[in-house]
């Protein structure tokens, strides 16, 4: 009977034994570890292809837990603001001003340049000679291709943000008439995006922002249901721009 027992211990002992090895084991290699639910987003400075396959995914461990996060009215400016952009990048954007519904939308085409806190607009209207814009931290310059005049004014506070950039100075200023609708992260072929339902006065005003780079993507603005302005961003390359962009009409780099 005593033989039986030290046996029967014996073998309870040892099977405890290699269970409690497994669990280790199980535990080291990160078997029973909980998922990380952490946001992983890419550098929004990492070189992509030309194009907007340079708005590349967001790469998530929990894509379901990031798009049930609970954005609000009150929280989604800030939220907003706290994205991080390309320290330098090159966009085109187009924008579409639809005058009447018969009418074929007048088009405007934008290159922005972003490079050394410095940002560069060279604006196509649907009529009339390109100009350019040059915005840095105190000034704004304004001249036409081929023109050595250049007019030179203190910058307003949102020149920086006029196109490609965070749309929540337009929201803020807005802020005493406009009024959150709705908004969300969306996936879309690949891209995760805010996008953001603004209604002020007779105008809803539907923004998606880039997760990954923090730029403005599209832009759609609707009377009484009616589209009557879009913006879209047709082209990124985040690779450095050339100094020689950012030159005035004299050569020389702006102040």
């Amino acid at each position: 009977m005593g033989k039986t027992s030290r046996n029967f211990w014996l073998l309870l002992i040892t099977a405890l034994f290699v269970m409690f090895s497994l669990v280790l084991v199980f535990i080291l290699t990160g078997a029973f570890r909980r998922p990380d639910s952490t946001i992983v987003l890419p550098d929004p400075n990492q070189s992509g292809p030309a194009g907007l396959d340079g708005l590349a995914p967001v790469y998530l461990n929990e894509p379901a837990e990031f798009l049930a996060m609970d954005l609000n009215e009150d929280n989604i400016v800030s939220v907003i603001q706290s994205l991080q952009r390309p320290e330098h990048y090159a966009a085109i954007y187009k924008e579409a001003l639809y005058a009447a519904e018969a009418r074929p939308p007048a088009i405007t085409e934008t290159s922005v340049a972003r490079k050394n806190g410095m940002t560069r607009f060279e604006i196509t209207p649907a009529k009339g000679r390109p100009y350019m814009q040059l915005v840095t931290e105190k000034y704004l310059y304004s001249f036409q291709n081929g023109s050595a005049g250049v007019v030179k004014t203190h910058r307003g506070p949102w020149e920086h943000d006029r196109l490609g950039s965070l749309p929540s100075y337009i929201i803020l200023a807005n802020q005493a008439k406009a009024r959150i609708v709705r908004c969300g992260v969306e996936e879309r072929d690949g891209i995760f995006l805010i996008v953001v339902e603004a209604q002020v006065g007779n105008y809803r005003e539907t923004y998606a922002i880039s997760l990954v780079h923090g730029l403005l993507v599209s832009l759609e603005s609707k009377e009484n249901g009616t589209t009557v302005y879009q913006l879209s961003l047709e082209r990124l390359d985040l690779t450095e721009p050339a100094d020689a962009l950012f030159l005035l009409p004299n050569g020389q780099m702006p102040e």
